[in-house]
């Protein structure tokens, strides 16, 4: 998954942001997980691949980092920074 190139991702403090450079009201605030799946997602992993790592980092259940994959995915796609 690749974000469209008029999208940047910026590290603020704690938190990770991702801006469109041609809107800046459109801009998504991402806590540390989500910025970990969003990295994992540009690097090239497929959900279920990126869901694995989750939860070899944070040792969660494989259900729980589905779901939050998923729920960054529907995020990016709503706000327009990758295709659907």
């Amino acid at each position: 998954m690749q974000l469209k190139p008029n999208f940047i991702v910026r590290k603020i403090a704690n938190d990770t942001v991702l801006m469109d450079t041609n809107d800046t009201s459109k801009l998504l605030r991402l806590n540390e997980t989500a910025a970990d799946i969003l990295s994992l997602l540009t690097e090239g992993l497929s959900e279920d691949a990126a869901a694995e790592k989750l939860v070899e980092q944070y040792e969660i259940d494989l259900a729980t980092a589905k779901a939050d994959v998923a729920r960054i995915v529907e995020n990016l796609i709503a706000l327009g920074a990758v295709e659907a």
